[in-house]
């Protein structure tokens, strides 16, 4: 009897620590979307994709805001996660100049390797230089792809 009440007891006890340890590990999420944002404040470069590329997915994303400094877009995101500090890749996917205004087709890939599902809103910026040619002939309009919300960039003649 003794023995199956320190089973009872023992397995209870693992059951407790490995369950805290999942729920604590999750529950940082918030102290590390603070250190994310740290982080994303630098400009990401846009990744030129190659045809022979092979499209990474990462996480599903919406765009809340955009705001623009200088040649650097400042994107609102909210997608799910919050045990790791994702890592983040902007793909140039096509630009159609049959379009007035051109169109840059961008994905925002989002690393998918987190087990927490918190809602994070976050800041990524996204250095738009490569297309500053076209923003100066007439402006461009910046697509991200899956999403509803588009940009668009132009710069004054010069």
């Amino acid at each position: 009897m003794k023995i199956n009440r320190f089973l009872i007891l023992f397995s209870s006890l693992i059951a407790l620590i490995y369950s805290s340890f999942f729920f604590l590990s999750c529950s940082g999420s918030r102290i590390l979307d603070e250190n994310q944002k740290d982080v994303s404040d630098g400009c990401l470069s846009i990744h030129i994709l190659d045809s022979k590329d092979n499209k990474i997915t990462g996480r599903p994303y919406d765009i809340v805001s955009f705001d623009l400094d200088d040649n650097c877009l400042h994107t609102v995101v909210r997608y799910s996660g919050g045990c790791s500090i994702p890592q983040v890749k902007v793909n140039l996917i096509k630009i159609e100049n049959e379009f007035y205004p051109k169109q840059a087709r961008l994905d925002l890939v989002i690393s998918d390797d987190d087990v927490c599902r918190e809602l994070i809103t976050d800041s990524i910026s996204i250095d738009l230089s490569y297309l500053n040619a076209m923003a100066r002939d007439g402006g461009i309009l910046i697509r991200f792809d899956k999403q509803q919300k588009d940009f668009f960039y132009a710069l004054p003649l010069r």
